[in-house]
C-alpha cells in the first residue's frame, strides 16, 4: 500500500506518492507547516491529471512536512517575481533557468500563508519571497544539506539532518575569506569548460564574494569546486575539495541543496 499525503484544510484531501504536486491543488497553507500535499518529493495528484478520486484507506500513513524541508522549482517559463517581503516591493524576476541553463530550484526557509521565502541568487540579497500561484512553482522534499566550517576546514554532507560524510576542504585566503551564511546549490557543472581551473566539477552557489583579491578576473560567484592538486589550496573565496570528494558530492547534492557556511 502506497502511503498517502493529506492536506489539512476544511475538507481533508489525500493523494498518493508519485510526481511533484502542482500548487493549484492545495487549498491553503497552514501557519505551522505547508500543507502536506505541497511537500513530498514524488507525489501524484489525481485531481490535477484528471484521474478519478480515490478513497484513501484509514490505515494509510499521512505525512506533514515543515516548509523548511522543502525546495521550490520554478515551472513558469517566463519566471516568477520575487519580493522583499510578503505583499511588499517587487525586486525582480526569478527565471525558470539559471544563467548556466539549469532548472531553478531553491530551498524554502520560511513561509507566511501562500508566500515562500527562498534562498536564491537575488541581486544585493541572499533570499526573497515568492507568491505561490497556480502551477508557477512545484515543491519537493529535500533530503540533503551541506554544512561548511571554516575554523575546522571541513565540509559535511547531511542526509535528513544526519551527517553522512565529512571531507577536508580549503576556504578563501587572507583578505578574501569565504563569506559565512546560508546559500544554495544553483548549478552542477563540469569543470571541463573552465580549462581545468576548477578540477572535475563545480557546485555553483547562490552567493557572491564581496572581498575579491586585487586583480582577480574570475568573477565573484561563490562555488564548491574541485582542484587538480593532490590537496585543496586556499582560494579567492570558494570552497575547494579534492576531485574524488567533489565527484562524491556531485552524486548526492541536487539542485536546491542548502549550504550553510559557518565561521
Amino acid at each position: 500500500m502506497q502511503p498517502a499525503i493529506c492536506v489539512n484544510s476544511r475538507r481533508k484531501a489525500c493523494v498518493r506518492r508519485g510526481l511533484p504536486v502542482p500548487l493549484n491543488v492545495v487549498i491553503r497553507l497552514l501557519p505551522s507547516s505547508i500543507a502536506a500535499a505541497f511537500v513530498a518529493a514524488g507525489l501524484a495528484v489525481g485531481l490535477a491529471s484528471g484521474a478519478p478520486r480515490q478513497r484513501v484507506p484509514p490505515h494509510a500513513h499521512a505525512v506533514v512536512v515543515p516548509a523548511q524541508k522543502l525546495s521550490a522549482r520554478v515551472e513558469r517559463p517566463m519566471g516568477v517575481p520575487f519580493f522583499d517581503r510578503p505583499g511588499g516591493r517587487r525586486l525582480g524576476l526569478l527565471t525558470m533557468r539559471t544563467e548556466w541553463g539549469s532548472r531553478r530550484v531553491m530551498p524554502v526557509i520560511a513561509h507566511e500563508g501562500p508566500w515562500l521565502r527562498v534562498l536564491a541568487d537575488v541581486p544585493g540579497r541572499r533570499s526573497g519571497w515568492i507568491l505561490t500561484s497556480g502551477n508557477d512553482v512545484s515543491l519537493q522534499t529535500r533530503r540533503y544539506s551541506l554544512v561548511a566550517r571554516r575554523s575546522r576546514g571541513t565540509l559535511t554532507l547531511l542526509h535528513r539532518g544526519r551527517p553522512v560524510r565529512t571531507v577536508a576542504v580549503a576556504f578563501g585566503r587572507g583578505a578574501s575569506p569565504t563569506p559565512v551564511g546560508r546559500f544554495a546549490v544553483t548549478d552542477r557543472l563540469s569543470g571541463a569548460g573552465f580549462h581545468g581551473a576548477y578540477g572535475c566539477c563545480i557546485l555553483a552557489l547562490s552567493g557572491h564574494q564581496p572581498q575579491l583579491p586585487r586583480g582577480w578576473t574570475g568573477g565573484d560567484r561563490l562555488a564548491i569546486h574541485a582542484t587538480e592538486r593532490a590537496a585543496p589550496a586556499p582560494s579567492a573565496g570558494c570552497i575547494v575539495a579534492t576531485d574524488a570528494d567533489l565527484r562524491y558530492l556531485m552524486r548526492r547534492a541536487p539542485l536546491g541543496t542548502p549550504v550553510t557556511i559557518r565561521p
